[in-house]
């Protein structure tokens, strides 16, 4: 099956940012923004993870997830991928405790990779709001977000990490939350 580990983003934050994409999408034409439920921040993604492997992955997602203490972030400024003619991925950003989010990446992608689990792509902590399928000129986007630089949806403690499974339907994907891991500090129990 698809599936992904992530950290689930606040309601009233996704409501913010809602507001932000609807903003942009009236000068975009041939992008496909995301819809509410799909925002998330994603740790590490599987193509196809196998049925038999699920409780080694939720075994090693527990342990990475009782040995990091809840964290703070902050959903802050914006950009794209791709030339600013023509880009491919508009996001946002994060700041914050960033070295704590890239530490526990880090952890999770070695324990993944224990159980044969792997992801051939460096770590770039970013929300995806739009997808530019089109390939015309998404000047007007560009150009608004650039009014929106240090746009901030604001700050949101990360106290547990979800891995969902991944369903492409034609309405779009279809995000089933598996099952969910509670971040907390239990170093002094090992």
């Amino acid at each position: 099956m698809r599936a992904f580990l992530a950290i689930e983003i606040d309601e009233e934050i996704k409501n913010t940012l809602l507001k932000l994409i609807e903003k942009v999408s009236s000068k975009s034409n041939g992008v496909s923004w995301v819809k509410k439920d799909q925002i998330h921040l994603t740790l590490f993604f599987f193509e196809d993870l196998k049925e038999e492997d699920t409780e080694k992955i939720f075994s090693a997602a527990q342990r990475v997830a009782n040995t990091t203490k809840p964290f703070s972030l902050e959903i802050k400024g914006n950009g794209f991928f791709g030339r600013k003619e023509n880009p491919r991925v508009f996001w946002l950003g994060f700041e914050g405790n960033i070295s704590a989010l890239k530490e526990m990446q880090s952890k999770i992608a070695t324990s993944f990779k224990e159980v044969g689990y792997f992801e051939d792509k460096n770590f770039n902590p970013h929300l995806t709001i739009g997808r530019n399928r089109s390939g015309r000129s998404q000047s007007g986007v560009v150009s608004i977000l650039s009014e929106y630089k240090d746009f901030s949806a604001g700050s949101f403690l990360v106290k547990e990490i979800t891995l969902f499974k991944s369903e492409l339907l034609k309405g779009g994907a279809l995000h089933t939350p598996l099952k969910r891991f509670q971040l907390g500090d239990n170093n002094d129990k090992e």
